[in-house]
């Protein structure tokens, strides 16, 4: 996915760029940049369609999701329950592995370090009721 992002952003980077010399004048078939752009273009909304895609079928789709802020930091939480309701764990890019957990309304500042105790009931039990759709 960071692969996906860089190449995204070399992209956005290349386009502004050729925005910032010809102005409007970008658009126009007459322009030397014009073929560059439009491809840069293309390219462009190929690579954020990719990304989206990627988001929603690797991520989305495995009860994963970006909080507020996560794709640009790296956050990853996913639900699982604890003594009979939804709860998330947390990773964060560069750690190691999962060892914190939050409460769904906590977010990254209610992050609490995994101890031995919630190890054993995480995930054991059922929630009293379905999560949220919109989380």
């Amino acid at each position: 996915m960071d692969g996906r992002r860089a190449a995204l952003f070399a992209n956005r980077q290349k386009l502004q760029m050729l925005e910032v010399m010809w102005g409007e004048q970008i658009g126009k078939s007459e322009n030397p940049d014009h073929a560059e752009f439009n491809e840069l273009r293309a390219a462009f909304d190929t690579s954020i369609d990719e990304l989206d895609q990627f988001v929603t079928q690797e991520i989305g789709n495995r009860g994963l999701r970006f909080p507020p802020g996560g794709l640009e930091s790296g956050l990853i939480d996913f639900p699982t329950t604890y003594e009979g309701r939804w709860v998330f764990l947390c990773w964060q890019r560069g750690e190691p592995q999962v060892r914190y957990w939050h409460e769904i309304e906590a977010g990254y500042r209610g992050r609490q370090e995994i101890a031995a105790e919630h190890v054993i009931a995480m995930g054991n039990d059922d929630a009293d009721h379905e999560l949220p759709a919109d989380l």
